[in-house]
């Protein structure tokens, strides 16, 4: 008995069993921009800013290694001695830049104007150009909460 896997559609003796299934794209997720702008990016671009400041310090550390080795000086000697020598003696001041850039992201495509978006909420636009979202509760099943939901009686005694 041959079973397909789902994914790659491929048999349990290497033969293809026919086309796998799509993925989905990651364009089609639901809120996947905006994943990508408020949590992914702010992620990032901390990442890169702590990479920014260990590369300077990499860079010492390098330099360092290298006078250390020339001078055959211990590395425990070298680190407590070099580098002030070498910022206040020679003036050396070093910063390693990284650059990077995110491409200004594309526009999100709006629905169409009155688009039922699903689970009973609509966008419509409104004024000034902002999208006007309407959400329709469910109806209660429950028969008391029904009753007391559309009771017109003052709730007083």
């Amino acid at each position: 008995m041959d079973v397909a896997n789902e994914t790659s559609g491929v048999t349990g003796n290497g033969a293809a069993s026919g086309p796998a299934p799509q993925a989905k794209q990651f364009d089609e997720l639901p809120y996947f921009n905006e994943y990508l702008q408020a949590i992914l990016r702010p992620k990032i671009e901390k990442t890169l800013e702590t990479m920014d400041r260990l590369l300077t310090e990499a860079a010492w550390r390098h330099i360092i290694s290298t006078v250390a080795t020339d001078q055959r000086l211990p590395p425990e000697i070298a680190t407590t001695v070099i580098r002030p020598l070498l910022e206040q003696k020679l003036g050396l001041k070093m910063q390693v830049k990284l650059e990077s850039q995110f491409a200004t992201p594309p526009p999100v495509p709006a629905p169409a104007p009155g688009v039922d978006l699903g689970e009973g909420v609509t966008r419509t636009p409104g004024p000034d150009g902002v999208d006007v979202m309407t959400v329709r509760r469910r109806p209660i099943t429950n028969p008391i909460a029904n009753a007391v939901a559309n009771s017109s009686r003052p709730m007083g005694r």
